[in-house]
């Protein structure tokens, strides 16, 4: 097993999941800039998608919830059920108004 060293971070490597240590190699993070300048094409590419919310009354707390298929919000309002919490479900469509950029450093 390999010992990481100060700037390393290590995970367990456990069921084939990872290798022992995790380096400080940033060559394959992309740019604030780069992410930035995909967000356009982002919006446009989520232009028109179906999501199911779903609102669950939970103990006078609102959980709002989107899920891509119906069947997993069907799956969240039979639990929400089953808690005894009333769940509210609306089928929405996905039309982006506008991009928020951050502060490139």
């Amino acid at each position: 097993m390999l010992l990481p060293d100060a700037h390393d971070r290590a995970r367990p490597a456990a069921n084939g999941t990872g290798s022992d240590v995790i380096t400080n190699d940033t060559s394959s993070i992309p740019r604030a800039a780069d992410l930035l300048a995909d967000l356009d094409a982002l919006a446009e590419h989520l232009r028109g998608y179906f999501v199911v919310q779903v609102v669950v009354d939970d103990a006078g707390h609102r959980r709002t919830n989107f899920y891509r298929s119906a069947k997993a919000a069907e799956r969240a309002v039979d639990r929400a059920r089953a808690r005894g919490r009333h769940a509210h479900v609306t089928l929405c469509q996905l039309h982006p108004v506008g991009v928020v950029a951050g502060v490139i450093r």
